[in-house]
């Protein structure tokens, strides 16, 4: 079979499990996915999309150091390739709403605050630009209460209703 096929089939067994709530066997799926791309040598934009699937599935398990770390590998990955801004912010997101979840609350915050200004410069004309920019404030404006920054957090959910 060609290795491509291969990989296809992997990545399909892997989001399968994601999706099916089966974390732990995503997860084992995900690595091993992770591994034949990069002994095929697929490009670094696909295998920073692998390792952002890696970090979901992780965080799902509450591995939220390993998550973390994934999500960082993809953002490092898709920088390289030059991946567009929405792709990056969704990344940043993600890494944001894991290190919350860990109470490392500048962390976060800074995480947050990129995925927000990347999909706001980022031009994107598609139908949920207008969605994920509610979200990444709304999301913003909570760590910011969490973190005790009660007028910025405050602003920021006002910025978020009014889109």
């Amino acid at each position: 079979m060609p290795q491509d096929f291969l990989l296809q089939i992997q990545r399909s067994m892997s989001e399968a499990y994601h999706d099916a709530g089966r974390y732990v066997k995503g997860v084992m799926q995900r690595k091993k996915l992770i591994q034949m791309a990069e002994q095929q040598k697929v490009s670094p934009l696909e295998l920073g999309y692998m390792y952002h699937g890696l970090g979901e599935s992780q965080r799902e398990m509450g591995q939220v150091p390993d998550a973390v770390e994934s999500y960082r590998k993809s953002l490092s990955l898709k920088q390289k390739a030059g991946a567009d801004a929405v792709s990056l912010a969704k990344t940043h997101f993600s890494m944001g709403e894991c290190l919350a979840g860990g109470k490392k609350w500048d962390a976060a915050l800074e995480a947050i605050g990129k995925a927000r200004d990347l999909e706001e410069t980022s031009g994107a004309g598609d139908e949920n630009h207008r969605v994920r920019l509610k979200k990444y404030w709304n999301t913003l404006g909570h760590v910011l209460q969490a973190a005790g920054k009660e007028e910025e957090a405050k602003q920021a959910i006002e910025k978020a209703e009014s889109l």
